[in-house]
């Protein structure tokens, strides 16, 4: 689903705890490789929703894995939200949320990690250029 704003991330979501969403949406802009991606990234918004949650970060391949490398906001009721603008590929991630790691349950694909547990799995598609 493509949402751009946050607010519209939250009206289709249920209230209770660990809900989870991401949209994503395509835009230009520069890339650390730009002969690899052609500068296109698409934002992709990761939104998550725990009344009870005090700290929530996603973690990922895009980022090496470190939770404080990508803190999500506190929109307030437990809605949470980070924007991040990938470049195309396939990327598992997880949310660390008050300490403790949480899988996606709304992504369409789950895989096995080395610890025994599950990641989520985000794929990123080439935008469609005009």
């Amino acid at each position: 689903m493509v949402e751009n704003s946050a607010a519209a991330c939250f009206e289709q979501s249920k209230s209770r705890g660990n809900e989870a969403r991401v949209y994503m949406r395509a835009t230009r802009s520069a890339a650390s490789n730009p002969s690899r991606t052609g500068g296109l990234r698409q934002v992709v918004r990761f939104a998550f929703i725990n009344p009870e949650a005090h700290s929530v970060t996603v973690a990922g391949s895009f980022n090496d894995w470190r939770p404080a490398a990508t803190p999500m906001s506190d929109l307030g009721h437990g809605r949470w939200v980070a924007t991040l603008a990938l470049p195309p590929g396939r990327y598992e991630y997880q949310f660390f949320v008050d300490g403790r790691w949480m899988q996606d349950r709304a992504a369409q694909e789950l895989v096995e990690n080395p610890f025994g547990g599950l990641n989520s799995v985000l794929v990123v598609p080439r935008p469609k250029r005009d």
